[in-house]
């Protein structure tokens, strides 16, 4: 096992620096307001005061999503603070610690280099990661929801690389896909994502993937059915949302709204060159996954490495 040194101290400095700075300007800058969409959580608590919170109320739909497992933080954080909502903006620090941590098991597991190269990889990690860019997140409690997905993500592609039975490694990543997936809606997007990885990393080359270990695939796909079934159910669809066709109505408004929100970051904000930049992305991401589809052809445990890194770098 690699040892620290005095020489790392610096780059510990950079790796903690970022957390540090976050943390104190969430202590100073959160305010004890509930903002928004937090209101409603105010029913759920007059409910519970009366006695007749029932399982429907936690399960219910809140715009497009169930934030079932969000509602049991923001009800045990609510008892014990008497719903100071900074305690759910402290959740959220949490959570992306979770995040970095989970980085860098990737990291050292994933990674063929030294300590001292896997730590500065985690240093640029967290620059990004507890950057104060995404100010609203930070400072809007009810923002758990968004990064509880991630959290079982990332956590999901660790236990993959771990040396774990296959049945532990599924089970685990069935209940996080499914915690993923009654706390954002995106989060159903992990069930497309990990079990594909999971049996990949499973399989020694391409074939097994579709042979030995196709039941990972379908039990993944079996568990998303069920996780959607339930999760749809007496769904209706907030009123100022498009009907789930509009995009394949409008097949032309979809790719350039899809190029447009790509390239929107380098676009200046002008519609244009924001499509145009979109475009040069899309086409280049093609490029790279052409080349990099022949590699693993060649060199299938080069992807046991990569699928993690792929799934994260596609998704954020």
């Amino acid at each position: 096992m690699q040892q620290f040194n005095r020489r790392q101290i610096p780059i510990l400095c950079l790796i903690f620096l970022p957390v540090l700075f976050m943390g104190i300007c969430i202590l100073k800058y959160g305010v004890n307001f509930p903002f928004s969409d937090q209101w409603p959580l105010a029913v759920m608590f007059e409910k519970i005061y009366a006695g007749n919170l029932s399982f429907s109320d936690l399960f219910a739909q809140f715009h497009e999503s169930r934030k079932f497992f969000p509602r049991l933080i923001f009800i045990g954080l609510a008892f014990l603070t008497n719903w100071d909502v900074r305690s759910e903006m402290l959740v959220i620090f949490v959570l992306t610690c979770v995040v970095s941590f989970n980085i860098y098991c990737l990291n050292r597991l994933t990674v063929r280099a030294s300590l001292v190269t896997q730590l500065l990889l985690l240093a640029i990690s967290n620059l990004l990661i507890f950057s104060p860019a995404q100010y609203e997140n930070w400072l809007w409690g009810i923002q758990i929801v968004v990064y509880i997905p991630i959290v079982c993500l990332t956590g999901c592609l660790v236990i993959a690389q771990k040396k774990l039975s296959l049945r532990t490694k599924f089970i685990i990543c069935f209940c996080l896909c499914t915690v993923s997936t009654f706390s954002y809606a995106n989060g159903m997007l992990n069930w497309v994502l990990v079990f594909p990885a999971l049996a990949i990393l499973a399989s020694g080359k391409f074939e097994e993937v579709f042979t030995k270990n196709i039941w990972i695939i379908i039990g993944g796909l079996l568990g998303l059915v069920a996780n959607a079934a339930a999760y749809f159910y007496d769904y209706q669809k907030p009123d100022k949302h498009p009907s789930f066709l509009s995009a394949i109505a409008h097949p032309v408004e979809t790719i350039h709204y899809f190029l447009a929100f790509l390239g929107a970051p380098l676009g200046f904000e002008n519609l244009t060159v924001a499509t145009i930049v979109g475009g040069l992305v899309f086409g280049f991401w093609l490029f790279l996954g052409w080349k990099f589809f022949w590699l693993v052809k060649t060199d299938f445990l080069l992807l046991h490495r990569l699928i993690g890194w792929l799934i994260i770098k596609n998704l954020f």
